[in-house]
């Protein structure tokens, strides 16, 4: 949120001690709300599976109705943007999860018609487009420069979060009382949470509202004189910002993670179900491991980094390289294997893991670039690249179904495809993607001015008087004698 000078609320006198800082309560608070949109959005991918038996729906309405929330995920990134500019984060992130809950529990009423069943996760999915353009404010509005990588490590555990429980707890509810209760179980938590931020969330340090969130003078101080400023979004330098290369590569390294993430979490159950034998119980079981150990590896990694970095161990360009490159190209080269080894089932699971569990280690790779490049621009170029990712998450996961269905359940088709994405970002970011901050403005001044000596340099000449007369009424010419 852009800082207001009369809206800095520190301490009063008399308000309570908290042993926690603020920024943490806050942090605390938005991770609830991450694992509760990422749970509502996955409990379908077990679901469709009693849902399918119990239906008769094959595997491309299956992959048209799990693709339904990027379709709806696309649309509200941009202007999510700018509401968050003009009235902070604390609306945009309470809508995207409190208001999602009410189409949680209509799912269940109207999941025999696939296109009303796909409508329902469609708005869930636009509702919940603002979601990580808050988290990004929310992150460079309260925490400094070297809390960030932790902070968001930290946020992203909570999309895992979310991930292993809804894969490994639907399953368990599931049998316990039937699908339909997972989505009115999750409707109803997520519908809750939004109340609760609205009622306690704080956007930056300087709007609080209430005794119980009021900052402390020297957190307050620490935080104000330690984070990156963030400018009005006036005057954006679109070329500037869309013609850097670095850019075009980053957004190529988050089409290519995150078409490995929804393909995964997709369609996982169904490989371990279908492919490999597992009843669903043990499916779900399976499918959480991965990502439990992604969120160990996340979080490890963002704490060991933004240590090195702090104490100058190492350069946050070798930080930022090895560890985008581990990220990536460990779980490239796993997927390979698994396409081409005549491996046993426990070989198979255990490459599938591997590879997801070291894809956390990205949280101090190409997902620190959005804030390394340009703080004042960085929500804004981030949702552009998630609004692109989500496309691809909406049709990759359509594209995994019809490729299954065209080539008879040819599984290697699909690693491949994921492998080779993660070797195309790998050495896209290794290449071309820089570590400092790049000044956007800066460049687009510096654009602005070869143009204008490029139109100069087009001036007509005239020479003798009328070349005289013409300069002195200052037109666009130029004397030659």
């Amino acid at each position: 949120m852009i800082e207001s000078e009369d809206s800095h609320l520190i301490q009063q006198a008399g308000a309570p001690s908290w042993a926690f800082p603020r920024r943490v309560i806050i942090l605390v608070l938005v991770f609830f709300g991450v694992l509760l949109g990422t749970q509502g959005r996955l409990i379908l991918s077990i679901s469709v599976l009693p849902i399918s038996d119990e239906l008769g729906w094959d595997e491309k309405t299956q992959g048209l109705v799990l693709g339904s929330f990027g379709m709806g995920y696309v649309w509200t990134q941009f202007p999510a943007i700018y509401l968050e500019r003009k009235i902070g984060a604390k609306i945009p992130l309470a809508v995207a999860i409190g208001c999602g809950g009410p189409f949680l529990f209509l799912f269940p009423f109207v999941v025999s018609v696939p296109a009303l069943a796909s409508f329902c996760y469609i708005v869930y999915g636009l509702l919940q487009g603002p979601l990580w353009v808050g988290v990004y404010a929310i992150i460079l509005d309260w925490f400094p420069k070297e809390e960030r990588a932790s902070a968001y490590s930290l946020l992203t555990i909570a999309s895992i979060g979310g991930t292993v429980t809804a894969l490994g707890l639907t399953p368990l509810v599931i049998d316990a009382a039937g699908w339909k209760s997972c989505f009115f179980l999750c409707g109803g938590v997520n519908t809750l949470w939004g109340i609760l931020f609205l009622l306690f969330g704080q956007p930056s340090p300087e709007s609080g509202k209430y005794d119980v969130l009021y900052v402390p003078k020297e957190e307050y101080d620490y935080v104000i004189n330690n984070r990156s400023e963030r400018k009005a979004l006036e005057n954006v330098p679109w070329k500037a910002i869309f013609s850097h290369p670095a850019i075009f590569a980053i957004y190529v390294n988050q089409f290519a993670n995150n078409f490995g993430y929804y393909v995964t979490v997709s369609w996982i159950p169904t490989f371990l179900k279908k492919q490999l034998g597992f009843d669903l119980r043990a499916a779900g079981f399976l499918s959480v491991l991965p990502y439990i150990l992604q969120g160990i590896s996340a979080q490890g990694s963002a704490q060991i980094a933004d240590a090195l970095i702090k104490r100058g161990y190492v350069s946050k360009w070798y930080i930022r390289k090895v560890g985008h490159t581990i990220g990536f190209g460990v779980p490239a080269l796993m997927l390979c294997f698994v396409s081409f080894l005549e491996a046993s089932v426990p070989t198979i699971v255990a490459l599938l893991t591997c590879a997801l569990a070291v894809n956390g280690v990205v949280s101090v790779g190409y997902q620190m670039s959005y804030f390394d490049l340009n703080p004042t621009y960085s929500s804004l170029i981030f949702s552009i690249g998630n609004t692109i990712s989500a496309v691809n998450a909406s049709l990759s996961v359509y594209l995994v179904g019809f490729i299954l269905d065209q080539t008879n359940f040819n599984w290697a088709v699909v690693w491949m495809l994921g492998a080779t994405l993660w070797v195309i970002g790998l050495l896209l970011f290794l290449f071309i993607v820089p570590v400092d901050e790049v000044d956007f403005d800066a460049l687009a001044g510096k654009e602005k001015a070869e143009e204008t000596d490029e139109d100069l340099g087009d001036e007509v000449e005239f020479g003798g008087y009328y070349g005289s007369l013409l300069h002195a009424t200052e037109l666009n010419v130029r004397f030659v004698p």
